[in-house]
C-alpha cells in the first residue's frame, strides 16, 4: 500500500471527487494559483475570473486540504491565506478549519504527529490570526525557549 499527497495541485480541483475516494491529501502550493505555466491553464484563480478556487472544490469534496508554501519566507503570511480561504469560503468553512488548513491538516496529509502545546509548541497572536491586523506575540518550537515579540 503507498500513501500519496499531492504537492502544489492547481488542476486538483478536476479530480476531487477522485482523490476524496483515494484518501489522497493536496498541499495547495500557491492557494490561488494564476495559472503562469501551461500545466496550471485550468486553474479556479477565484473572483472575479471564476467562482470559487480549487480550496472550495476539494474541500466540497471532502479532500484533507491544506496550505501551503512554495518559498520558506512564505511562512509570514500562512495565517492570511488560511483567513482569505476563510473569508471567501461563503461559510462553508469555520476559522477552526481555515486555521487546520495551515496546521492539523498538513500532519494529517503527511502522516506525521502533530506536536502538542504540552510539548512546548505554540504560537500567540495578539487580535485574530485570520486577520491581517493580528500580530504574532510569542513562538516556542518545543525546545524550552520561548521567543517574545
Amino acid at each position: 500500500k503507498i500513501h500519496v499527497a499531492i504537492f502544489g495541485g492547481a488542476e486538483s480541483h478536476l479530480v476531487a471527487d477522485d482523490l476524496a475516494d483515494a484518501n489522497v491529501g493536496v498541499i495547495l502550493a500557491p492557494l490561488q494559483s494564476y495559472a503562469t505555466s501551461w500545466d496550471q491553464r485550468r486553474a479556479l484563480s477565484g473572483a472575479p475570473l471564476t467562482n470559487g478556487t480549487a480550496i472550495d472544490v476539494l474541500i466540497e469534496a471532502g479532500v484533507t486540504t491544506a496550505i501551503g508554501l512554495e518559498e520558506d519566507w512564505l511562512v509570514r503570511d500562512l495565517g492570511l491565506l488560511a483567513g482569505i480561504a476563510h473569508a471567501n469560503g461563503g461559510g462553508k468553512l469555520s476559522e477552526k478549519s481555515a486555521l487546520g488548513l495551515v496546521s492539523g491538516n498538513v500532519y494529517k496529509i503527511l502522516r506525521a504527529k502533530e506536536p502538542k502545546v504540552k510539548d512546548g509548541h505554540f504560537v500567540v497572536f495578539e487580535g485574530n490570526p485570520l486577520r491581517i491586523q493580528s500580530r504574532v506575540k510569542a513562538v516556542a518550537g518545543g525546545l524550552g525557549v520561548v521567543s517574545v515579540f
